[in-house]
């Protein structure tokens, strides 16, 4: 039997921040240099945020013209009736 169970983003978030813990306390780096790299990752990740934002609106905002216009043409296509 194949089940395909997604894992809850709650746990996959639960589970990268131990990760990335983990991964700080095994560095044995100085916490002011962690502290540059997670600042350098945010910013990288802020900014890929906003890409997917732009075009997520972009894609609606067409969405919405595409079904406006199909919803124009669909009132141009009744015929009232007597």
């Amino acid at each position: 039997m194949n089940m395909n169970i997604e894992k809850p983003a709650t746990i996959i978030a639960k589970e990268l921040n131990e990760n990335i813990a983990a991964q700080i306390n095994k560095s044995g780096l100085p916490f002011f240099v962690v502290a540059y790299i997670l600042k350098d990752i945010l910013n990288e990740v802020y900014a890929v945020s906003q890409k997917q934002l732009e075009a997520d609106t972009k894609n609606y905002q067409k969405r919405l013209e595409e079904a406006s216009k199909e919803a124009d043409k669909e009132v141009e296509t009744i015929e009232p009736t007597e």
